[in-house]
């Protein structure tokens, strides 16, 4: 669907974080709420993302107001993302796995391998999910929204705009950085380039005639690097595995070898679009922009 043509007159800022903070949190509690009565990989990821929607928001909020009780928050809720970790990587894994049962039939002992492992961390997670309070997030998510429309509009649309220029910038410096033969320098990015993504959903009704595409394009960016990392996990949790059994499964190495390369291969061929979703420097014009919106962009970014 094509997005309405804009005038040149943007939404008000504190509005546009106001809303994105409260839908943010009440996706979180209704995600969380899921979680606790079923475990299925679809809901794990769905509250990690809304998790991250809402540091996100936070991030962009605490960039405005400057208070300091919200790191405290952006830690706690940084600390329920890392509780599923494990499990996530290992549904993954299982997703993977699943797709090439048919093929490699041999990988059965480990696919039920991956399952209870998968059942074992459930039975964790199920016992400190419900350790789990919103009541004092929600004290600081209400102190963040009151602060938030106490704000005039000019310190607010330079913080705003600053917080999605300086998560950009990560992501160019980590770009140069990348080696295709360091995952780590790609996880980087990644990292990098998830945050500059959430900035840009927070602040995008701000936006002047984005392209239809770009929360879409990010989505794919974004999907890529996980994919890599996905095929380095997959390989890794393999070795532990034949390690732990001596089961030899060199074929499917093999094709998690093949996988994960031709992802990378897309990846590399796909980096030079990074350059092309956001302006390098604050003085630049958004990429997507005529000449006369850049210009109004600036003055109201200085005045």
């Amino acid at each position: 669907m094509q997005n309405p043509p804009r005038d040149d007159t943007p939404p008000h800022p504190i509005l546009v974080l106001v809303e994105r903070l409260d839908d943010c949190w009440a996706r979180y509690r209704a995600e969380l709420k899921r979680t606790r009565r079923d475990f299925a990989d679809e809901y794990v990821h769905d509250l990690r993302v809304s998790i991250r929607r809402l540091i996100a928001v936070i991030d962009m909020g605490r960039s405005v107001v400057r208070q300091k009780q919200l790191k405290k928050t952006r830690r706690l809720l940084k600390s329920q993302l890392d509780v599923f970790d494990a499990l996530r990587d290992t549904q993954v894994q299982l997703t993977i796995v699943d797709e090439l049962q048919d093929e490699f039939p041999e990988i059965g002992p480990y696919r039920d391998y991956l399952r209870r492992r998968e059942e074992r961390l459930i039975s964790r997670i199920s016992r400190k999910i419900k350790t789990f309070r919103y009541g004092g997030l929600s004290q600081q998510v209400s102190r963040l929204r009151k602060s938030l429309v106490s704000k005039d509009i000019p310190e607010a649309e330079i913080a705003v705009w600053s917080a999605a220029d300086e998560a950009y910038a990560l992501v160019l410096q980590r770009k140069l950085l990348v080696r295709v033969d360091d995952m780590v320098t790609i996880h980087r990015l990644r990292l990098a380039f998830k945050q500059f993504r959430y900035r840009v959903e927070c602040l995008f009704p701000l936006l002047l005639n984005p392209p239809a595409d770009l929360l879409r394009r990010l989505h794919e960016c974004q999907a890529m690097m996980g994919e890599i990392q996905d095929f380095e996990t997959a390989l890794q949790m393999l070795a532990e595995f034949t390690a732990k059994t001596g089961a030899e499964l060199p074929a499917l190495v093999t094709r998690l070898n093949q996988v994960h390369a031709a992802r990378i291969h897309d990846f590399v061929d796909g980096m030079p679009q990074i350059e092309t979703m956001w302006r390098a420097t604050p003085l630049r014009k958004l990429p997507w922009l005529p000449r006369r919106h850049a210009k109004s962009l600036e003055t109201r970014e200085t005045s």
